[in-house]
C-alpha cells in the first residue's frame, strides 16, 4: 500500500497508509543484517487500518487518514506546522555533508544514512536530535523593502491584473495592507469586490469607512481569466477607484496617508502584511505594468495609460521621475526591476510564475501570483550527516528513526524516506556503467503540500458566486492550484517528498514508478555483480557523465524530465563512443531549465490555458518549453530523437499493474537475444506477484514509448537499420477499469512540426495533433548501433526496472547487452561492431 503522510487539520490526523515491508531480515551488501529497512514512523505512533480502507487504497484511494499520536498546534496565519524533512541537494561526494531540514510535534529522532542495495546497510547516523515543529508558509508575492506610502497627501496606483480566483479574504493587489494595520492599497475584498483603502490613522483596516468599494461585476465568471486595468487615486480630497478606465467610486478623505513601519507593514504586490501564511491574504492572477505615481492622475491619464497597456508590450512612463515605481516584469528570473529613479529591489517570496504572457497577446511579459504556491518549503536547518570519505558511490536515503527505540518499522511512512545520489569522489576510479536517478521526475511529480498538510487551509471559494470548493497547495506539474485554472510551472527540491522516497507499495507488488523504481534497478545490478556508479539529474546536466569515464549511461524508469545540458552530455557520450541502455518509459519528454535556487522550471502548457506567446517560453531563459518536440521546433535541435523512440503510451490505466501489456518478441536471431528461447511473437514480460492476489501482473507499462518505421533516428551509425527486438501488446489486460490511451504516431513520422505550429498554441488548451487511435499495441525494445561507435538498447516501458526481479528473458536481455556494451564479451559478430571494441 503506497503510503503518504500529512496532516488534517480537523482532526489532527496523519494521511497515511500501513506499509508492510517483506518479512524477516535481510542481508546487507557487505555484511550484517536489518530487519524492516523501510521507514520511519513508530507503530505507537498509527492505528491500524480497516480492511475497507484496505480496499479503498487497493482501489486508488488516496488521502486516507490516520491518527498521529502528538497534535499539532491550532490554526494561525503563518502558523501551521508541516511533517516531514528534506535534503539539500540531490547528489553528492563521500566527504560531503548532508544538510536535513525537518518539521515534527517536538519527537526526537535519529537521522541515518542507508545505502539501498537489498539490505539498507547503514553508513552513518546522527545522535538523537529533537525535531521542532517549522511551518510552511505558502503562497508568492513581491515586495519592495523601502518603499512606503506613509505620509503622502497625493499618489496613483495603477496597472494590469488578470484575475483567477478572487473572494475569501482581503487580498491586496498592490499597497501596504494588514489585518491590525494599513496605509493605503488596492485590494480584493473577501466578497470578490474590488476596493481602494486609505486611512489617516494606523488603525485596524477593517474600518469600514476606509474603503472606496467597487460593485459587483454582472457576472464574475466574466471577470475571471481576463484582463483589467486598475487605477487608485488620492488627492487629499478624494480617494477614486478606476476600474478599466472607468471611474466606478469614489469617496471624501483628507489627511496624509497613516504612518506605518515598512518592517511591519511592507508595500507588496500581491499580498497583505500577514502573508506568507495560511494561504491568506494573497491574490491569485497575473500582474503587468504597474506603477505608483507621486501624484493624483486625472482620468484622462489614466485613460491614456490604459490603452498604452493595450498596444505597448511595456509602456514606460514617459517621465519616470513623476513615478516612485514601475515594474513591467519584462526581466528574466529572479530579477525584478523598477525603472524609476529609485531603482527599488523587488524581493520574490514563494518564487511566484515570471515570464508569463502580459496584456499584449505576441509581446510583453506579466508575473503570476498563487496564494497556495511554495516551492521552497523554507524551514531551518535540523541535522547534518557528514558522509564518510570512503563511501562508494551508489543510490543512498536518508531515513529518520523515531524514539524510543530509533529503529525502522513495518509502519514506516514514505515521507520518512528521501532517497539521494552519492557520486564517486573526483579522484576515484570509475565504475563501467553510470546510472542516472530520474530526480527531476520525482521533483516535478512532487505536489507536497497537497495531501500532506494543514487540512483547514487547502481549500477557497473558486469565487463569490459558486459554492463550488478547489484543493489548493498542489506544486506539481500536473494538478491545478487552488485557483482552479494555473499550474505550477516552478518545483523545487526543498520540500517534503513522497516521490522521492524508495518506501514501496506492497498493493501492487511492489510497483512503484517513481523511487522504489530506481531502488530495484540498483539492487538488479548488485544481485549481477555489476560494477555502477550513480549520479542524479542535476549531475546528468552539469556533464559529470563522459565516455572517458564510462561506458554505459543508464537513464531510466520514468526518466521524463530532461534539460538541454542532459541531451548534449548525453549526446557528446554517444559520439565518444559511449552507449546508452535504457530500460525506461515516456523518456525525455518534457523541456527543463534549472534555477538558481534547486528549482525547475517546467512548463506543461498543455494542459493550461496559453494567454500568449510568453506562456511557452521559459521565465529563466526566454527559450521555447513544453515537450521537446515542440521546443525544439523554435529553439532548433534534433538531439531530443537521440534514442530513436517517442511516447507512444500514456494516460495510465487502471488498476496498475494488472492492466500493463506484454512483449512480443522479435527478430529473435540477433545475437542480444542469444541464449533466450525466445521465438518470433512469443510473449513475456512479467511482473511481479502480488501476495494474494492470483491476477497476474505484465511488464509493460505504465507509460511505454515507441519507434515506428519512418521515425528518424540523428546518431544511427551509418548505413545501419535500427531494430525492434520485441513489441508491446495485450495492454489493457480483463479487468482493467480505466484504459489506457495509445496516441497516434503518424504525425510525428509524416508531419514537420514548425515554429508556427507552436505559436498557433497561442488561445488553445489542448495538443493540435497527436490524438487518440483505436490501436492496443504500443511500445518497443528498440538497439541500434550508434555513429560514434557504440550501441543503444531502449527497453520502452518505464515498468522495466521493477519487473527485471521477475521475467528471466528481459532480465537476459539485460544481462547480455551490459556484458557487451559495458566489457566487449557476448557481441555477435553479425552485428554492426562498436569502433570502441575493434580498438
Amino acid at each position: 500500500m503506497l503510503n503518504q503522510t500529512g496532516v488534517d487539520s480537523t482532526d489532527s490526523k496523519c494521511r497515511c497508509t500501513n506499509h508492510q515491508p517483506e518479512s524477516g531480515p535481510r542481508t546487507l551488501k557487505g555484511g550484517g543484517v536489518i530487519a524492516n529497512p523501510e521507514g520511519i514512523m513508530r507503530k505507537t505512533l498509527i492505528i491500524s487500518l480497516t480492511f475497507a480502507l484496505v480496499v479503498a487504497i487497493f482501489a486508488g484511494v488516496t488521502g486516507i487518514a490516520v491518527a498521529m499520536g502528538t497534535p499539532r498546534p491550532a490554526a494561525g496565519v503563518g502558523n501551521e506546522v508541516w511533517y516531514g524533512f528534506y535534503t539539500d541537494a540531490t547528489s553528492y561526494a563521500p566527504g560531503d555533508t548532508i544538510n536535513i531540514y525537518a518539521s515534527a510535534p517536538y519527537v526526537n529522532k535519529v537521522f541515518r544514512l542507508v545505502q539501498l542495495n537489498a539490505g539498507w546497510k547503514q553508513i552513518t547516523s546522527t545522535g538523537v536530535i529533537s525535531v521542532t515543529p517549522q511551518t510552511a508558509k505558502v503562497g508568492s508575492f513581491i515586495e519592495f523593502p523601502g518603499l512606503t506610502l506613509a505620509g503622502r497627501t497625493g499618489f496613483t496606483l495603477e496597472g494590469w491584473y488578470l484575475p483567477t480566483l478572487v473572494g475569501g479574504d482581503y487580498s491586496v493587489i498592490a499597497g501596504q495592507y494588514g489585518a491590525n494595520q494599513a496605509a493605503a492599497a488596492l485590494l480584493v475584498r473577501p466578497d470578490g469586490r474590488i476596493a481602494a483603502y486609505v486611512s489617516p490613522t494606523a488603525t485596524t483596516s477593517l474600518d469600514a469607512a476606509r474603503y472606496a468599494i467597487a460593485p459587483a461585476p454582472p457576472n464574475f465568471d466574466d471577470w475571471l481569466d481576463t484582463w483589467h486595468h486598475l487605477a487608485m487615486t488620492y488627492n487629499n480630497s478624494k480617494v477614486k477607484l478606476y476600474i478599466d478606465g472607468t471611474l466606478v467610486v469614489s469617496r471624501t478623505q483628507t489627511g496624509a496617508v497613516a504612518s506605518v513601519l515598512t518592517s511591519t507593514v511592507p508595500f507588496r504586490l500581491g499580498a497583505r502584511a500577514e502573508a506568507p501564511g495560511n494561504l491568506t491574504g494573497i491574490i491569485d492572477g497575473r500582474l503587468d505594468s504597474w506603477a505608483l505615481w507621486r501624484v493624483a492622475l486625472p482620468q484622462s491619464v489614466i485613460e491614456s495609460r490604459r490603452q498604452r497597456g493595450l498596444a505597448e508590450g511595456d509602456p514606460i512612463p514617459n517621465n519616470l521621475n513623476l513615478v516612485d515605481l514601475y515594474v513591467g516584469f519584462e526581466d528574466a528570473y529572479p530579477a525584478v526591476t523598477d525603472a524609476s529613479p529609485n531603482h527599488f529591489a523587488g524581493v520574490v517570496v514563494n518564487h511566484g510564475n515570471p515570464g508569463m504572457a502580459g496584456v499584449l497577446t505576441n509581446t510583453g511579459k506579466s508575473f503570476r501570483l498563487n496564494h497556495d504556491e511554495i516551492v521552497d518549503a523554507g524551514w531551518s536547518l535540523t541535522a547534518q550527516l557528514p558522509i564518510p570519505p570512503g563511501t562508494e558511490s551508489g543510490m543512498y536515503a536518508v531515513q529518520e528513526l523515531v524514539a524510543p527505540d530509533y529503529q525502522p518499522s513495518p509502519d514506516d511512512v514514505p515521507l520518512s524516506v528521501r532517497a539521494i545520489a552519492i557520486r564517486p569522489a573526483p579522484a576515484a576510479p570509475r565504475a563501467p556503467i553510470a546510472v542516472v536517478l530520474p530526480t527531476n521526475t520525482w521533483n516535478a511529480y512532487n505536489h507536497w503540500p497537497l495531501g500532506y498538510g494543514p487540512g483547514n487551509v487547502i481549500s477557497r471559494t473558486r469565487h463569490p458566486l459558486t459554492t463550488t470548493y478547489i484543493a489548493g497547495g498542489n506544486n506539481s506539474a500536473y494538478s491545478k492550484l487552488g485557483d482552479g485554472v494555473s499550474l505550477s510551472y516552478y518545483h523545487g527540491w526543498h520540500r517534503p517528498s513522497v516521490e522521492a522516497s524508495p518506501i514501496t507499495p506492497t498493493t501492487k507488488g511492489g510497483y512503484s514508478v517513481r523511487a522504489p523504481n530506481s531502488m530495484y534497478m540498483v539492487q538488479w545490478l548488485d544481485a549481477q555483480g555489476f560494477d555502477y556508479d550513480v549520479y542524479s539529474d542535476d549531475d546528468f546536466d552539469a556533464g559529470l557523465i563522459t565516455a572517458t569515464d564510462y561506458k554505459v549511461l543508464m537513464p531510466h524508469s520514468h526518466h521524463e524530465y530532461w534539460s538541454d545540458g542532459m541531451f548534449t552530455t548525453m549526446s557528446q557520450f554517444l559520439d565518444a563512443g559511449g552507449s546508452v541502455i535504457a530500460p525506461a518509459g515516456n523518456m525525455a519528454q518534457w523541456r527543463v531549465v534549472y534555477g538558481n535556487d534547486k528549482s525547475i522550471e517546467v512548463r506543461k502548457y498543455l494542459q493550461a490555458p496559453i494567454l500568449g506567446l510568453a506562456d511557452l517560453q521559459s521565465g529563466i531563459d526566454g527559450k521555447y518549453m513544453g515537450s521537446h518536440d515542440y521546443a525544439a521546433a523554435c529553439n532548433g535541435g534534433d538531439n531530443y530523437r537521440e534514442l530513436g523512440v517517442s511516447s507512444h503510451l500514456v494516460f495510465p490505466c487502471f488498476p496498475q499493474p494488472f492492466c500493463f501489456g506484454q512483449w512480443k518478441a522479435q527478430n529473435t536471431n540477433h545475437w542480444l537475444w542469444q541464449g533466450s528461447g525466445l521465438n518470433v511473437d512469443d510473449l513475456f514480460g512479467n511482473g511481479r506477484l502480488v501476495p494474494g492476489v492470483t491476477i497476474p501482473t505484465y511488464a509493460v507499462g505504465h507509460e511505454v514509448d515507441t519507434w515506428a518505421s519512418g521515425m528518424s533516428i540523428p546518431g544511427l551509425a551509418p548505413g545501419q537499420e535500427p531494430l525492434i527486438l520485441a513489441s508491446g501488446t495485450n495492454h489493457n489486460q480483463p479487468g482493467t477499469t480505466t484504459p489506457a490511451r495509445v496516441n497516434d504516431l503518424l504525425n510525428t513520422i509524416t508531419q514537420t512540426l514548425t515554429c508556427t505550429d507552436v505559436q498557433n498554441l497561442v488561445g488553445a488548451t489542448e495538443h493540435p495533433g497527436g490524438g487518440n487511435t483505436t490501436a492496443t499495441d504500443a511500445g518497443t525494445i528498440l538497439y541500434f548501433p550508434h555513429a560514434g561507435g557504440g550501441h543503444v538498447l531502449v527497453i520502452g516501458a518505464s515498468a522495466t526496472p521493477w519487473a527485471l526481479a521477475s521475467d528471466t528473458s528481459l532480465a537476459g536481455l539485460m544481462y547480455r547487452a551490459i556484458q557487451c556494451f559495458a566489457f566487449g564479451q557476448g557481441c555477435g559478430f553479425d552485428s554492426y561492431l562498436p569502433l570502441i571494441l575493434k580498438e
